[in-house]
């Protein structure tokens, strides 16, 4: 789900000015369950921990990305949700100097109300069972 070769470019994907629109299947969407992502796999999901900004760590080094779930391979758009949480209340500061230098990170539109933090993103467990 993260890539080296994830577009940042949010926009369309025929580099027209119009917004891209979150997938219904967004797993930062409040309305969505993980069970509408095909081959879904909890422990894919959690590693995707590390693209989330917490502290300065993220300031050096490569800018990690949340890939859409319905992207293809070699053709990966990054996650409107996790943008828009990163470049909000993630604070990840080197997104949002990205997003100053590129508008098409300006022009996305959500599809509902969101979750506030990567960990509200994760399925729960059932009690009793382990994570994996």
């Amino acid at each position: 789900m993260t890539s080296p070769k994830t577009s940042l470019g949010a926009g369309a994907r025929n580099g027209a000015s119009t917004a891209r629109r979150q997938c219904k299947g967004c797993h930062w969407l409040k309305a969505s369950s993980v069970a509408d992502i095909p081959h879904y796999r909890r422990e894919l999901h959690e590693g995707l921990a590390c693209t989330i900004a917490k502290d300065l760590r993220l300031l050096s080094g490569t800018l990690l990305l949340m890939a859409c779930h319905e992207s293809r391979p070699a053709c990966e758009l990054v996650c409107i949700g996790w943008l828009h949480n990163q470049i909000g209340v993630g604070n990840n500061l080197p997104l949002r100097l990205a997003q100053l230098r590129d508008p098409r990170l300006q022009r996305y539109e959500l599809a509902g109300e969101q979750h506030e933090a990567f960990e509200d993103t994760l399925p729960e467990v059932p009690h009793g069972r382990s994570k994996r």
